[in-house]
């Protein structure tokens, strides 16, 4: 979707431009073992039904989770320390990918608060509830955010009090 378009768009507009792709879940469940570290976290999440086929999916489960937000913000400083990136670019705001003194910027096509425009939006804010401070402080540290709407810069400005020159639609 969207970031395999606009991916392909910086690329042909670019090619000057060497851009770096990672994808964090791959880099944080890679492998077997590291799946197994994070079942407790699942099976707290959703319960035992992560473990049947058809029961649940084991990473919704951990989707859903401030833990899998820590881990996805501990995986994106990780790569940034070790490398000479001129600026990042992550896609949502369930992480913290950005790095001192480099321009980072994100695009979301929408943010946990802004789920409060729709009707019955607050059942779906009630399980992202605990997020929220992470998500607002990620979206300050952002130099730009890129979104999807007019709505997701009306949440960006109302709800994050983030400058509405630092949100681009």
């Amino acid at each position: 979707g969207s970031f395999g378009s606009l991916l392909k768009a910086w690329r042909t507009q670019h090619p000057e431009v060497d851009i770096v792709t990672v994808d964090l879940y791959t880099e944080l469940f890679g492998r077997t073992s590291q799946k197994l570290m994070a079942l407790p976290r699942a099976l707290c999440r959703s319960g035992v039904k992560v473990l049947r086929p058809g029961g649940g999916s084991f990473m919704d489960a951990l989707r859903r989770s401030l833990w899998m937000s820590q881990q996805l913000t501990r995986r994106a400083q990780d790569i940034q320390q070790r490398t000479a990136a001129d600026v990042s670019f992550s896609f949502g705001t369930t992480y913290d990918a950005a790095w001192p003194g480099r321009p980072h910027f994100i695009y979301t096509d929408l943010t946990i608060l802004g789920n409060l425009y729709y009707p019955d939006g607050a059942a779906a804010v009630e399980p992202w509830s605990a997020w929220v401070p992470s998500e607002h402080r990620t979206l300050q540290r952002a130099h730009t955010v890129f979104t999807h709407s007019e709505m997701v810069n009306r949440s960006l400005a109302e709800q994050y009090a983030l400058a509405p020159s630092r949100a681009r639609n």
